[in-house]
């Protein structure tokens, strides 16, 4: 290398370094970190593997070392839940002990992963220079250590960056194997094989290296270091990264070597076929999505490391350069084998074939030919890298690309690890301080305590193990909200947020926790439910999702009819998301007016809740197309108010009435469509309205729907009627026991 490259490598791995140390010392412990965290401790201090549920040790083994120099950390023997729990209770047991020194810990067990960092994006560098040149080492260099999900997961204390980085390392190993074979080299590939086998089960796919790398290889010795001398290396060195462990494996009952490896690799399976709940493009599952992933790639990898690898693989597919080509048979199949996953919480899963891609990637600054243009174009996409990059710190595992709307927009794609992985729960103290906010209404997520970090909140619902929530999702009390991305989708009741979820929020905490400004809650006074069917909520439910105990209820059928409460006072009307055809809802109210909307839970059906107005507050929907003059009242009961009329396939008549009084006995509403002899043409009686509902004062508007006629003039005879006896009631004035409607000239049907 010349002069000016070594000084861009040495600048490179600086900034590299310096963005990375800033998330080890500002960032909460994410989701899984203190799981990973006590395993570490546990690898050293209790010398014992039982908590390696699922992950292989060699992280925890090398945080652990580090973490030696805090003398105030106990060990995991001496924690509740060590002899019959699980991780997790010995992780909760260690963040509940007083005066835990968990940031310096945090800090001191990061370090391991910062350097394996610093060691891949130095790999990618070398690694590609290999194969292609100096300036291209430079090139793959630059793109990796901008990368904001290498920056991202090189500051947390988990085993995907480790699992990233020494897999790319087997891979060139065995390159070089391949190359030129050597006892030496059979060795040192065996070796690095091995410690990325102690790292994360899924890296099991790299003894498959050894046959795709050796495929032409015929010669005896050449195979035989290739095939036996690196396998065999390569599970020595996972035995000693296991501390030697010989023990009964539970599964066939018999004593064997990494009887814990084996244990876990039979957990994960299992795993993968129950799947893990996750969010994707708006839905809930814990069955995954064979989409998940290539999506995924597309909108977290920037836009400008994909331009320059689908150009670089054009160029290298024209020119036939297989050598380049094989990097991407290992990324290739272990992409494949993450798409088959259910198991969709985050892209650090294919984190591995970044490195992979970019090597291809650097190729497109080799020059081709004489053409600058293209070294231009080149280097102003690894210009737009680093803005993009740049423009995310330190926030880089929110990062999303510009396709989707960037990190602002990422949560209405995917969270969990994504995105909101518990990352800001110490720059939320930072923030509250800023703007001397005291209290905060919280719901985080993650498994740091917000106690730890001084916050004063009053708990919303979240993961548990989490305090009870006095929290009324429908109707929010005032305050300020501080809510985690994650939540918004990833919670037991999957829908609780929102109506928050509709607003914008007044600012954001590391693109991960929302914070919202709550400044009075609706005085609503009603609650109009419908059954369409049956309705959604049951009557208590609702009082404790509005936070209100004074409220009026009243059943109406919105596939025929509609009802405003005789009341001036704002209130809510409960829609269920699944009825037995069509309802009126879209005729009185709009998209806007929704609050809320749920899908079908253990304890509710699917359901949209919407803010509506009583009678007496004058809502648009209250006034009918035709109104009469004077407003004829039947029975002392209800007043006839008007009609509206609507084009379409048929006719739809809606008259409007106003309640007078309670009945004693159910009614109907009669609507006979007649020609102009009075002959009838078509009968829609109904009342979705019963009447025990009734209240002096509210105005309901019954739909009656008659077949296709011709564009003859028509009239619609309207009443009440008894249902028990079939008895008119009479008009009060002027006799009779029915109205008649002219209606408006129109066309129905073919115009």
């Amino acid at each position: 290398m010349k002069k000016e490259q070594w000084a861009l490598v040495v600048v490179l791995l600086w900034l590299f370094w310096g963005r990375v140390l800033v998330n080890i010392r500002d960032q909460s412990p994410t989701m899984d970190e203190p799981l990973h965290l006590i395993r570490g401790l546990a690898y050293w201090r209790a010398g014992d593997l039982r908590l390696q549920f699922e992950h292989p040790p060699l992280v925890h083994a090398l945080s652990g070392l580090l973490l030696l120099a805090e003398p105030a950390l106990p060990s995991p023997a001496t924690l509740e839940g060590w002899e019959h729990g699980t991780c997790l209770d010995v992780a909760h047991a260690l963040l509940q002990l007083p005066g835990l020194p968990l940031d310096r810990a945090l800090f001191l067990g990061r370090w391991a992963v910062l350097a394996l960092g610093m060691v891949l994006v130095t790999l990618v560098g070398h690694g590609t220079g290999e194969l292609t040149g100096s300036w291209t080492a430079v090139a793959a260099l630059f793109l990796i250590t901008f990368d904001p999900n290498i920056l991202a997961h090189s500051a947390l204390l988990t085993t995907d960056l480790a699992v990233t980085c020494l897999m790319y390392g087997s891979c060139l190993a065995f390159f070089r194997l391949a190359a030129r074979p050597t006892i030496g080299r059979a060795i040192t590939t065996g070796l690095i094989l091995g410690l990325a086998l102690g790292t994360k089960l899924s890296a099991l796919l790299l003894m498959l290296v050894p046959l795709l790398t050796l495929a032409r290889e015929h010669r005896p010795r050449n195979l035989l270091l290739g095939l036996v001398v690196a396998p065999s290396v390569a599970l020595f060195t996972l035995w000693a990264v296991y501390r030697f462990e010989v023990g009964i494996w539970p599964s066939l009952g018999i004593r064997l070597p990494l009887p814990t490896y084996w244990d876990n690799l039979l957990h994960l399976w299992q795993h993968q076929s129950f799947g893990q709940r996750a969010f994707f493009l708006g839905h809930v599952s814990n069955r995954g999505w064979w989409y998940y992933f290539p999506v995924l790639f597309l909108i977290k990898t920037p836009l400008s490391t994909l331009l320059l690898f689908g150009w670089a693989l054009v160029r290298l597919s024209l020119r036939r350069e297989c050598r380049l080509l094989m990097l991407l048979v290992l990324p290739l199949l272990y992409f494949a084998l993450a798409m088959v996953s259910r198991i969709n919480i985050g892209y650090r899963h294919i984190l591995p074939v970044i490195p992979f891609i970019i090597s291809i990637a650097a190729t497109a600054f080799r020059p081709a030919g004489r053409s600058r243009p293209l070294l231009y174009l080149s280097s102003a996409l690894a210009l737009w890298l680093a803005l993009s990059s740049l423009s995310v710190h330190p926030y880089y595992l929110a990062y999303f690309n510009e396709a989707v709307g960037g990190p602002e927009r990422g949560y209405l794609y995917a969270v969990d690890s994504n995105l909101d992985w518990g990352q800001d729960l110490k720059r939320l103290k930072v923030y509250l301080d800023e703007r001397e906010i005291k209290r905060v209404r919280l719901s985080y997520f993650g498994m740091a305590r917000p106690e730890y970090y001084g916050i004063e909140y009053d708990p919303l619902p979240m993961p548990p193990p989490a305090p009870p929530a006095d929290f009324s999702p429908l109707n929010p009390e005032p305050g300020i909200y501080a809510i985690s991305a994650s939540n918004f989708w990833l919670l037991e009741e999957p829908d609780i947020f929102d109506w928050f979820r509709r607003r914008r929020p007044e600012d954001k905490v590391g693109y991960s926790i929302f914070i919202y400004d709550v400044p009075e809650r609706v005085d609503g006074r009603w609650v109009g439910v419908c059954f369409a069917p049956v309705p959604a909520f049951e009557e208590d439910m609702v009082r404790e999702w509005l936070g209100r105990t004074n409220l009026r209820f009243f059943y109406f059928d919105c596939r025929s009819a509609w009802v405003y409460p005789a009341s001036a006072a704002p209130g809510w009307y409960i829609i269920p998301g699944e009825t037995e055809g069509p309802t009126v809802v879209s005729a009185f109210l709009s998209p806007q007016d929704i609050i809320f909307q749920g899908h079908r839970t253990s304890q509710r059906l699917s359901l949209t809740v919407y803010l509506g107005t009583g009678a007496d507050g004058g809502p648009a929907g209250v006034t009918p197309p035709y109104p009469l003059s004077t407003e004829p009242c039947f029975g002392n009961v209800a007043c006839f108010m008007g009609y509206g009329v609507e084009r379409g396939e048929r006719l739809l008549l809606r008259s409007y009435w106003r309640v007078q009084g309670r009945p004693e006995v159910p009614l109907s509403v009669m609507a006979h469509l007649v020609d102009a002899q009075g002959v009838p043409l078509g009968v829609a009686d109904g009342l979705g309205f019963p009447v025990e509902n009734w209240q002096v004062g509210d105005v309901f508007i019954q739909t009656h729907v008659f077949p296709p006629l011709s564009g003859i003039p028509h009239f619609v005879h309207v009443g009440l009627y008894r249902i028990d006896t079939l008895e008119h009631l009479p008009l009060v004035e002027g006799g009779g026991d029915h109205l008649v409607l002219e209606l408006p000239e129109y066309t129905i049907g073919n115009e």
